[in-house]
């Protein structure tokens, strides 16, 4: 019998680091069989482009695991002695300093393959700007997927023109990619690989789910380290599906069990933000030893990627871009946020305030005011960055955090007295 405070061996993290390994090993080695690499962004249409035997790259899944092995500021100094300067976005300067470094990157995943194609699915700014710069360190064209901004007051039939303009911008890029590569598309691997990833990504939103239970069997911690990669990279994979299959199963089995992801979970939170990946387990054990649990954050509301239809890839994708969660208004935003709280019976919000990550702090004021007057719930901004350790302070994120765990107890007392 297992006491209600101990979990088993996690194979979750086992089977991540299995296919984060296997997912390298591929990119390494798809040269030697005529593969051509694409660097991307999230809401990049990688199945479009895995269907033409391109190798998708994510730039900012390697800053992040920069930051998280402590060698991205190192990095960030690299780009910075180049003239880029350090208000920029900390993910851009990572993967310029380690473009400029060459050989002598400190990067634990080793020199990243060159590109023949970068292509940016977002209408983010900073993320088109550090693209160009990658486009001319690298002489590698660039593609840009122009996805408009869907304000709070936007009407139904805008957002119908938003999508057919995303629709015609997909459609150029299947001809672009036939052109390119000198071959019909691929439209059977195409659907294949659509199928794939609806299937992950209903399965994640299943393990998701869990986390109704109290205790919760997992935390944003274990989506950020372990849940977060298969979904974003490994989309298509048929391993993806396996994965979710695989932490289903070990999270029901420890909610039937009545263990949580920490002992005597008290306050359950909502984590916004960009984490400081290099701090995670810093903030994790502080957080712990208030019986506070973050369990949800912006990355699961970012993209939908269930509600892709392999009979319509082109529609259903250009739908699912259309609705990012980085390109609502401040209102939507908020909507999104209180209807997890209501699911997950949440106490407060933790928000990471990155110093050089203005898309997820831009209205981050008036969504905290709006939605405390909405849902009751408060919320405390811990000042950090996602890769440069110079702009984060251990003492200011204790302090933040002790003040607001104390908002939090007289709160709990007044709901219960």
């Amino acid at each position: 019998m297992v006491a209600k405070d101990t979990k088993p061996v996690n194979p979750v993290k086992e089977k991540r680091r299995q296919l984060y390994n296997s997912y390298w090993e591929e990119v390494r080695n798809a040269e030697l069989i005529g593969k051509k690499f694409v660097y991307c962004t999230n809401a990049t249409p990688i199945e479009f482009l895995q269907a033409m035997d391109f190798v998708p790259v994510f730039p900012s899944n390697v800053s992040a695991t920069c930051s998280a092995a402590k060698v991205a500021t190192e990095m960030c100094e690299a780009a910075e002695a180049e003239g880029y300067p350090t208000d920029l976005c900390s993910y851009g300067r990572t993967q310029i300093g380690d473009i400029l470094l060459g050989n002598k990157s400190p990067s634990p995943i080793g020199p990243l393959p060159k590109p023949s194609l970068l292509i940016t699915g977002c209408h983010d700014h900073i993320m088109i700007k550090w693209f160009e710069q990658i486009s001319r360190l690298y002489s590698a064209p660039m593609i840009v997927i122009d996805v408009p901004f869907a304000h709070d007051d936007i009407s139904q039939e805008n957002k119908e023109v938003a999508h057919k303009y995303i629709e015609e911008q997909v459609w150029e890029l299947v001809t672009f990619l036939q052109d390119f590569t000198g071959r019909p598309f691929n439209w059977e691997r195409l659907y294949e690989l659509i199928g794939n990833t609806k299937k992950s990504y209903q399965l994640c939103q299943e393990v998701l789910d869990l986390r109704r239970y109290i205790p919760s069997p997992l935390s944003a911690w274990d989506l950020f380290s372990d849940l977060l990669f298969p979904s974003r990279v490994l989309r298509g994979w048929p391993d993806a599906i396996g994965f979710y299959k695989l932490a289903l199963d070990y999270y029901t089995d420890l909610v039937n069990k009545g263990i949580g992801a920490i002992p005597n979970e008290k306050y359950r939170l909502h984590f916004d933000g960009l984490p400081p990946w290099f701090r995670m387990g810093f903030l994790a054990k502080n957080l712990a030893s208030y019986g506070a649990l973050p369990l949800s954050g912006p990355y699961e509301l970012s993209l939908h990627f269930e509600d892709l239809d392999p009979s319509r890839p082109v529609e259903s994708y250009a739908a699912t871009v259309g609705r990012h969660y980085n390109l609502e208004g401040t209102i939507s935003k908020i909507d999104d946020i209180a209807g997890l709280v209501s699911r997950y019976f949440l106490h407060g919000q933790i928000i990471a305030w990155s110093r050089t990550c203005r898309v997820f702090t831009i209205g981050m004021r008036d969504r905290i005011e709006i939605l405390e007057k909405r849902t009751g719930i408060p919320s405390v901004i811990i000042e950090c960055d996602t890769c440069d350790a110079r702009l984060t302070s251990d003492e200011k994120m204790s302090y933040a955090i002790d003040a607001f765990m104390e908002v939090l107890a007289v709160k709990n007392r007044r709901r219960f007295s």
